[in-house]
């Protein structure tokens, strides 16, 4: 079982590009996404006035969550293959703030 929870606080002017990666495990022994439980959230939260829209107290801008459960795929083993192509990992990339734009953008080609 694995489980993550972040918080992150950007202030006024700061910029973030956070990055959260899952790997499947041990694929070349059979353990390709043999997990019972995964689960992570990611909030970020803008300390400012300085960003639209704004967020309010107490109120994440953005909130990034996966979890996945062996509760709900029974004796399936996890499939991530995306155009016929076993994957072996994922990754959520949220990019906040001024200096990440261009990040952001280059990110919307790939």
């Amino acid at each position: 079982k694995y489980s993550q929870d972040q918080s992150i606080h950007i202030t006024s002017g700061g910029s973030v590009v956070a990055v959260d990666i899952c790997g499947s495990g041990r694929a070349s022994c059979g353990e390709r996404w043999a997990f019972d439980e995964y689960s992570t959230k990611t909030k970020i939260f803008l300390d400012s006035e300085g960003f639209k829209p704004k967020s309010r107290s107490g109120t994440p801008y953005v909130v990034e969550s996966v979890s996945l459960s062996s509760k709900l795929r029974g004796t399936k083993s996890w499939g991530l293959d995306v155009g016929g192509t076993m994957r072996n990992a994922f990754a959520t990339v949220i990019c906040a703030g001024p200096r990440s734009e261009i990040i952001g953008k280059n990110l919307e080609s790939v």
